[in-house]
């Protein structure tokens, strides 16, 4: 049954976490550790060639969906569906995102060959530590956003803003269209997107910004871009708030992998808890 799923998942989740922070607690009294370690080095590099780079980037992601677009057009399949022209638009975003950076680091190496960690970990360690993270983390971010979302839902009522809906991939799942689809739309979300957003928005922004401001604004900065990028008013600050978080693991463990598997364990969550909802037909509290 989904909705014993959901809340032995919610219930695991919660009880897990009030038990990390309760650890955490302890360890920080003990060790006093705070997050100015500075594993992270900043990104020397002038504000022209920053513009260059994400000129460049948002430049070859349109051009990557013109191509797409045209192919399409070519094979006759207009009438794809939604969820397919979602699926195929995520993979067109990252791809983008991951072949950019690539190119830059090859034929510029000079401005893009510094190291994105700060120190080395293991996979196995920082997933270990990601999930650990994400764990302690999940209740902050359901508290942000269903404050979010009850603000926004007064703002509604009282005609200051007109109603919007959830993101699109929470909706494609909530349909339940085309499993093929969504199972592309899944490999997007939980491998391509960590991958291809952690380089850019933790690597190269928080970098860049670190090196201009001070480490805590330089979070906040890449956080608010991420979750602008996302371009739905109801995950605004609920994804802000995630993009802290990614940068603060970042910072803190000082290795791009914990906040590429904090932020892969995020989409699967949202997306398993999506589809559980859809299944109970239940409606979604986010």
């Amino acid at each position: 049954m989904p909705e014993i799923a959901i809340a032995a998942i919610s219930l695991s989740v919660f009880l897990s976490s009030f038990i990390l922070w309760i650890g955490w607690g302890i360890k920080r009294v003990r060790s006093g550790r705070s997050i100015g370690s500075e594993w992270i080095q900043p990104w020397q590099i002038g504000w022209i060639n920053f513009g260059i780079f994400f000129c460049g980037l948002i430049c070859l992601t349109f051009a990557v969906q013109v191509f797409l677009a045209s192919i399409i057009k070519l094979v006759g399949a207009e009438e794809i569906s939604t969820v397919w022209l979602m699926a195929i638009g995520a993979l067109s975003i990252q791809s983008a995102f991951l072949i950019g950076y690539a190119c830059c680091r090859k034929y510029f190496p000079e401005i893009f060959r510094g190291n994105l960690h700060g120190r080395s970990l293991n996979s196995l360690r920082a997933f270990y530590s990601a999930f650990l993270f994400f764990l302690r983390s999940l209740p902050i971010i359901f508290i942000v956003a269903f404050t979010w979302n009850a603000i926004l839902g007064k703002l509604v009522e009282m005609g200051l803003i007109d109603s919007f809906p959830p993101q699109e991939a929470v909706l494609a799942f909530s349909s339940g269209e085309s499993p093929i689809a969504l199972g592309v739309i899944a490999f997007a979300a939980i491998l391509l997107a960590p991958l291809a957003e952690e380089i850019i928005f933790r690597g190269c922004i928080y970098r860049f910004f670190k090196s201009r401001v001070s480490t805590h604004q330089a979070m906040w900065i890449s956080a608010f871009t991420f979750g602008l990028i996302h371009g739905n008013l109801m995950a605004l600050v609920p994804l802000t708030v995630v993009g802290f978080l990614l940068a603060y693991s970042y910072e803190r463990e000082g290795n791009l992998l914990i906040p590429i598997f904090f932020h892969g364990i995020f989409n699967c969550f949202t997306l398993t808890m999506t589809s559980l909802y859809s299944i109970s037909g239940q409606p979604l509290p986010y």
